[in-house]
């Protein structure tokens, strides 16, 4: 696991300070394996910016991964005898912008910005300079070939296909095309996780529901679901919460103050 933070307030830019990776045992009991006293840490990648080439800094932790893989000697001391400890990485969490510097992807607003799937995103063309975005049905005044996405059947990565955009970035005959490439498949460069047998490019970096819609973002969502933001509407859905359910949130904390605390 691993995600920049701001240690100083004096940051003048709001960037983050370091970027701590830790690690958890999934063999511990599952009622103590994310305990402070059962969490690994492994190290710190210091800031104030967050690093260019994050390969470098793990190289270290995948060497020992690999050692680890293969098998080393441990002793085991309620049997009294030694015995050939494996270790396996099997999967990386952190939020989408962590994820994406650890997987060397183009991440949130590029042209292809999911890590599970080959979405493509669009701009809006009456503008310069404005972000991707990734709607299932593109606007029709796009000059592009329009590609409808079904939420349910999406295409996904595969690490074969990860493998093969790879390849055609390396086997690219410009430095513009090769960019060009690297633009179209939202890759910057190979992970170097992936030189580990257990870790899969598609199956090993899920999302973070916890930052992605509870810790950051709750406002927004709020905002979304009472029709408030950024002036978007409902579309062709039925999501908006009317203005009465909510109230009905309201009485209910304010009741919280004469229910007993063991109902809380």
């Amino acid at each position: 696991m691993l995600d920049g933070l701001q240690i100083f307030k004096a940051q003048r830019d709001g960037g983050t300070t370091c970027w701590p990776l830790i690690a958890l045992n999934f063999n511990l009991p599952p009622e103590i394996h994310m305990q402070l006293v059962h969490i690994i840490p492994l190290s710190i990648i210091p800031g104030p910016k967050a690093p260019k080439d994050f390969n470098s800094f793990l190289h270290p932790f995948i060497d020992e991964c690999k050692k680890l893989t293969t098998g080393i000697w441990a002793f085991d001391s309620h049997e009294n005898k030694t015995f050939k400890l494996h270790v396996y990485l099997i999967s990386v969490h952190g939020d989408m912008m962590a994820i994406k510097y650890i997987m060397n992807f183009k991440g949130p607003n590029g042209k292809s910005p999911c890590c599970t799937c080959h979405i493509t995103g669009v701009r809006d063309t009456s503008q310069t300079r404005t972000p991707f975005y990734v709607p299932l049905t593109p606007p029709h005044d796009q000059c592009v070939e329009l590609i409808s996405y079904d939420p349910h059947n999406l295409p996904l990565h595969s690490d074969d296909t990860y493998r093969t955009q790879l390849m055609n970035i390396k086997n690219a005959h410009s430095v513009g095309s090769q960019t060009q490439c690297e633009k179209d498949y939202g890759i910057n460069r190979e992970c170097i996780l992936t030189e580990l047998p257990s870790i899969s490019i598609s199956r090993s970096f899920p999302h973070n529901w916890m930052h992605l819609c509870l810790e950051n973002h709750r406002k927004n969502l709020v905002s979304f679901w009472k029709g408030t933001y950024k002036g978007m509407d409902e579309g062709w859905e039925e999501y908006q919460i009317l203005d009465h359910v909510w109230a009905v949130s309201k009485e209910t904390a304010t009741a919280s103050n004469t229910i007993p605390a063991s109902f809380g």
